[in-house]
C-alpha cells in the first residue's frame, strides 16, 4: 500500500498538502481529475499564492493524468508569483521495517536535544 502527497510551497515557505492512497501517480491524477469539482472548491488551482503552478493547467483544460503530471512537474518557485508542486511517496508496505533507520536508538541521543 502507499500514499502519495501531493504539496505545494511558496518562496515565503508556507505549505499546503493533500494526501492520496493509490497505487501510483498516475493513479492519483487521475482521481484528482474525477473529482476536479472538489479540488477547485478547495482552491487547489489557485491556492495561497497568486498562481499557483496548476493554475495555468486548470485553465488549459486538457485534463488528462499526463498533462496534469507534467505541470506538477514543471512548477517552480520564482519570486512571490508561483508556487512549487512535489509528490512525496510513502510505502506502507515497508512499515516498521524502515523505522529504525530514521529515529533515535537510545535515550542519551534524545537527552542531547532536550
Amino acid at each position: 500500500m502507499k500514499i502519495f502527497i501531493l504539496t505545494e510551497s511558496i518562496d515565503e515557505g508556507i505549505t499546503r498538502m493533500w494526501h492520496f492512497q493509490v497505487t501510483s501517480k498516475y493513479e492519483m491524477a487521475k482521481f484528482i481529475i474525477a473529482n476536479l469539482s472538489h479540488y477547485d472548491n478547495i482552491d487547489m488551482f489557485t491556492g495561497i499564492s497568486w498562481q499557483s503552478g496548476l493554475h495555468s493547467w486548470r485553465k488549459s483544460e486538457q485534463f488528462t493524468p499526463e498533462t496534469l503530471l507534467k505541470a506538477i512537474n514543471n512548477s517552480s518557485i520564482d519570486g512571490d508569483s508561483e508556487s512549487r508542486f512535489e509528490i512525496h511517496e510513502i510505502d506502507l508496505s515497508k512499515n516498521g521495517e524502515q523505522a529504525d533507520d530514521v529515529t533515535w536508538t537510545s535515550n542519551a541521543e534524545l537527552a542531547q536535544f532536550a
